[in-house]
């Protein structure tokens, strides 16, 4: 989860100040809602969605770059139900 979280925020290299910051490319994929709009950018959808995964990090098989990467694509997709249809779909623990 703290990595998911350095690379949603843009982390700058301490040993390379020069290289490009860490990010995760997925987060340009997010479609912003009408429901949105009082939403100033995608980083506080990329927040809300790590901060699910991180709320069901004890039912999910695994959590990482890709688990961002389809739950984003759920809430693209299913902008009221993504959180369900996420977990049902893909992640529940048998």
């Amino acid at each position: 989860i703290e990595a998911l979280r350095m690379f949603a925020s843009r982390y700058q290299s301490k040993k390379d100040p020069d290289a490009k910051p860490y990010t995760l490319r997925c987060a340009d994929d997010i479609v912003l809602h009408k429901r949105d709009v009082l939403k100033d950018s995608r980083k506080m959808v990329l927040d809300e969605i790590i901060d699910f995964i991180e709320e069901q990090v004890d039912e999910l098989n695994e959590i990482s770059f890709r688990t961002v990467y389809q739950a984003i694509g759920y809430r693209n997709e299913y902008p009221d139900e993504w959180q369900d249809m996420f977990i049902v779909d893909q992640y529940y623990k048998d």
